[in-house]
């Protein structure tokens, strides 16, 4: 398989898994929790893993994951506004800012060093709750940017063990071109 046809299938996997997964999440959370005020987002955690393998390739994500939240949750009766389709989507961007982080530090200290993990998963968090919460006071809903911290914390909580775990797997965590190279490498020692 040529590499630009495993970047697009590995994205197109990852893009999947945020549809059924964020799907599955927020459904639940509007049939059985109706009452709650917090929401359980897998797609902060996927954003983390396709940026630290396709970098800002993450966006589709960002993007699919915040459209599937604000649509099955008003699909199924949830309380999202038609506004949310612009905040969570355009909000969960900012998740992009991490970037940075992966640039200032580099992304294999991020794997292997697990405080530039943390650095990361609370950038990629503090991040998408302040777009968002800048983008409701855009659209008038005003500043509720602790609203976003709190409804959000179950999905802070799993965006952590999900990078540390997917930074234990061999390439999971991992620039794929990077990856990809080394285990080639690899397989040409063990050959030789």
């Amino acid at each position: 398989m040529s590499f630009s046809r495993y970047k697009t299938v590995d994205i197109f996997v990852f893009a999947l898994i945020t549809i059924l997964f964020e799907s599955i999440c927020a459904f639940a959370i509007t049939k059985w929790f109706p009452d709650q005020t917090f929401t359980v987002s897998i797609t902060f955690a996927v954003v983390a893993i396709v940026m630290m393998r396709w970098k800002y390739f993450a966006a589709i994500h960002a993007v699919l994951g915040g459209l599937t939240l604000v649509f099955i949750h008003r699909a199924a009766g949830g309380n999202f506004p038609a506004e949310g389709y612009a905040i969570y989507p355009i909000g969960n961007l900012f998740a992009l800012s991490a970037l940075l982080i992966i640039k200032a530090v580099g992304d294999e200290k991020i794997r292997k060093v697990w405080y530039f993990t943390l650095l990361y998963v609370v950038t990629i968090y503090l991040s998408v709750e302040l777009g968002r919460a800048l983008l409701s006071l855009a659209f008038g809903k005003g500043f509720i940017l602790g609203s976003f911290l709190l409804a959000d914390s179950v999905s802070f909580l799993f965006l952590t063990v999900a990078s540390f775990v997917a930074r234990s797997l061999d390439g999971m965590f991992e620039d794929q071109k990077k990856y990809l190279l080394r285990t080639h490498a690899k397989k040409r020692e063990e050959a030789s």
